[in-house]
């Protein structure tokens, strides 16, 4: 969350019980934005880590057969 996201949330705030709401909903809304992006990071370095696994294999197997 960068420092102006934070800074508009605390904008929001009046110290009524509306302005928490809204703070509240404001949060669990950019919240739930990080985790589907950190999910789909989540996914390509995964895909990234298999293809990095399977190279080294491929490596390993072909030192072997040089002796």
């Amino acid at each position: 969350m960068t420092l102006r996201e934070c800074r508009e949330i605390v904008d929001m705030y009046d110290g009524a019980a509306s302005s928490e709401r809204r703070q509240l909903q404001a949060l669990l809304a950019r919240l739930d934005e990080i985790a589907t992006d950190l999910r789909a990071r989540q996914a390509d370095l995964r895909r990234t880590l298999r293809e990095v696994d399977e190279v080294a294999t491929q490596c390993r197997d072909r030192l072997q057969e040089l002796g």
